[in-house]
């Protein structure tokens, strides 16, 4: 039995105005993702568009004309608009919506005024465009690695092909002056994929939010608010990633000298803000794959991928240096009558052959390297403070802790 196209657009529709209100109905959760109300918008006016297409046969020629693709138009751009908007962009809506905007000139010049092939044309052309820059934002903006992303991105990169592929079609779509479209078993194809696009779509628009709301909970779980390094857990999962299979490798074992001592005589503000001013000379100093991070109070660890001992023995002395430096600088020397001064102890263990991982896991390396950066992080203590003590890590030591 063949299928009627007036019911599958009937169904467009309605699921369309219904996909609008679960949008509303996310953003009323999360308002802080305005997005989602430009989506709920544009899913709006397409389903409006359509809706006044498909009933032209009982309305004014000019209203389905004018306003019907106007909808259509303004949809696909804010389509664009709210895409930028969830990546932190200006949503540029005057040029999202001009091609609406100049919708009106268009359909009252000729040829447009006269021939529904040549609106047929202008309208799919348009939409391509505007299809290809909402394709374009999600590529060059890949945020982490949202899959609900991906898949927006192919299917609008699919729409948009499909659409072009349609212009050259443009003289079958007319029949005695009407758009033949929405009454023409030829276009049953053209309806379903229209639905599926419209569902898959609109839902995957939702999706990549909550996605993205999840991976900034999971991450904001793993940094430390104050200096934005990785917190205990965070550079515990960050070091087992990042640890190397082969080849050198080092972690430190960090501890400020005299820190107690700023947060009992000038307070806890000042205190942070030590940790901070650390944090940043941490940053500054390591290299874009070494990972650092905050484990306890004042202590703090960092993983250095590639580097044998005398290379991270000198990447510690160069951050034991700068940190003295720093804070003489913001106005820790001696004129805040502290009874020792602001330094940092640094332990390093580091060896140029880590063991084979099928017999330790790498969890237990990681954490035997610092338990022996540790060790010799208050053996630097010990012997007078503002200093780096360095050791070898024996891989055969391993098995005893694994």
């Amino acid at each position: 039995m063949p299928l009627d196209p007036l019911t599958l657009w009937a169904v467009v529709l309605f699921i369309g105005f219904v996909i609008c209100v679960v949008m509303l109905l996310a953003w009323w959760l999360t308002p802080t993702e305005v997005s989602l109300g430009y989506w709920a918008a544009a899913v709006f006016l397409l389903a409006a568009g359509l809706s006044l297409g498909y009933a032209r046969t009982h309305l004014p020629e000019t209203l389905s004309i004018l306003f019907g693709n106007m909808g259509l138009l303004a949809g696909y751009g804010l389509l664009w608009a709210g895409v930028r908007r969830f990546d932190g962009r200006r949503p540029r809506l005057p040029l999202a919506l001009f091609p609406a905007a100049l919708w009106p000139l268009v359909v009252a010049l000729p040829p447009f005024s006269q021939s529904v092939a040549a609106r047929f044309a202008v309208v799919g052309v348009i939409t391509c465009v505007l299809l290809a820059l909402t394709t374009y934002q999600l590529w060059r903006s890949r945020e982490g690695v949202l899959r609900a992303r991906r898949t927006v991105m192919v299917l609008f990169a699919a729409m948009a092909m499909l659409t072009l592929a349609r212009v050259p079609l443009a003289g079958r779509v007319e029949i005695d002056g009407h758009l033949a479209i929405f009454t023409s078993p030829a276009f049953v194809g053209f309806a379903a994929t229209s639905l599926s696009c419209l569902v898959i779509g609109s839902f995957a628009l939702i999706i990549m939010v909550r996605e993205r709301a999840e991976m900034r909970y999971r991450s904001a779980s793993l940094v430390d608010e104050l200096t934005g390094l990785l917190n205990r857990r965070g550079f515990i999962q960050e070091a087992l990633r990042g640890f190397p299979s082969q080849g050198a490798v080092a972690v430190l074992m960090l501890d400020l000298d005299g820190f107690k001592q700023v947060n009992d005589r000038l307070g806890h503000a000042e205190g942070d803000r030590v940790l901070a001013i650390f944090a940043k000379v941490l940053k500054e100093n390591f290299r874009h794959v070494d990972i650092a991070g905050r484990i306890g109070g004042e202590e703090f660890a960092a993983l250095l991928p590639g580097q044998d001992l005398a290379e991270a023995g000198r990447a510690a002395e160069r951050i034991r240096r700068t940190f003295e430096r720093v804070v003489s600088e913001q106005g820790f020397g001696p004129e805040r009558n502290l009874p020792l001064p602001l330094s940092v102890s640094i332990g390093v263990s580091a060896t140029d052959r880590p063991p084979p991982l099928v017999t330790a896991s790498i969890e237990a390396v990681v954490r035997a390297m610092m338990a022996q950066a540790d060790r010799e992080l208050y053996r630097a203590k010990s012997n007078g403070r503002n200093r780096v003590e360095l050791a070898v890590f024996d891989p055969g030591r391993i098995n005893s802790v694994a």
